[in-house]
């Protein structure tokens, strides 16, 4: 189910989601040498947030709780996209719950204060990996604004009759302008550059869409792709290189 708040007006309609069987992005016998991702500039500030999640008191449903429910933004918590309509992206573990719950709020300047612009809930197989939604442009829900920060959660649903034992991560989304050397760049660049070009201008979810988008078009060997992914998670402003060689969840079709 599916829901987006728009002027004042609340959306309900049904709609599927699946993962399909993950492309693996886990590293072949020999990586190339990596892409220096650990230029990753993000901004100085952080905001409050939960990046992974922690033990519960009560029995929980994920199985591994050595890689928790984390969320793929920097370790400040604060993630820059220059996209309208970015794609976000988690890491769940191996777990019982039926459900993935993604909420996407709006900040209004005050961190009390959110107002809730899109919430879904869709099935998922149990599995361990990285899974991704794009924040969707369908029935005039209204793109991100340029200086505008927001907010965005995940949650396993362990028990849908007692949301008392979800587990939730949560982080932020702020929309910025294009840098004027990163717009002229992107006009030459493609493939991994063009990764790695967001990466050292700092902008977090466009430099993780791109390499996501390369793995699906890329043929053949993707051995430069996991060594730039694995030089980006494992950053000093990013401290996520337990991810590096999980599986991605990832449905090629849909990449245009």
């Amino acid at each position: 189910m599916t829901r987006w708040l728009n002027s004042g007006k609340i959306i309900l309609f049904s709609t599927l989601f699946w993962f399909t069987s993950g492309l693996d992005l886990r590293s072949p016998s020999k990586l190339t040498q990596p892409a220096q991702a650990d230029d990753f500039n993000p901004p100085s500030r952080g905001l409050p947030g939960r990046r992974k999640g922690g033990g519960t008191r009560t029995p929980s449903c994920v199985s591994s709780p050595n890689l928790p429910l984390t969320l793929l933004v920097p370790k400040s918590n604060v993630g820059l996209t220059t996209s309208a309509y970015p794609q976000v992206f988690w890491f769940v573990p191996k777990h019982s719950a039926v459900y993935i719950e993604v909420n996407l709020l709006a900040n209004n300047n005050r961190l009390q204060d959110q107002d809730l612009l899109f919430t879904t809930q869709f099935k998922t197989n149990g599995e361990a990996g990285i899974g991704h939604l794009k924040i969707p442009r369908e029935i005039n829900f209204n793109p991100l604004l340029e200086g505008d920060t927001y907010y965005w959660s995940i949650s396993l649903i362990c028990n849908p009759d007692d949301r008392s034992h979800d587990i939730s991560v949560n982080g932020w989304i702020e929309r910025v302008a294009p840098p004027p050397n990163l717009t002229n760049r992107l006009d030459t660049l493609t493939g991994i550059d063009r990764a790695q070009a967001f990466a050292e201008s700092g902008i977090w979810y466009d430099a993780v869409e791109a390499l996501s988008e390369l793995n699906c078009s890329a043929p053949g060997d993707r051995s430069e792709i996991q060594a730039q992914w694995k030089a980006l998670l494992s950053d000093s402003q990013v401290e996520l290189a337990d991810l590096a060689e999980v599986p991605w969840f990832q449905n090629c079709s849909a990449v245009p």
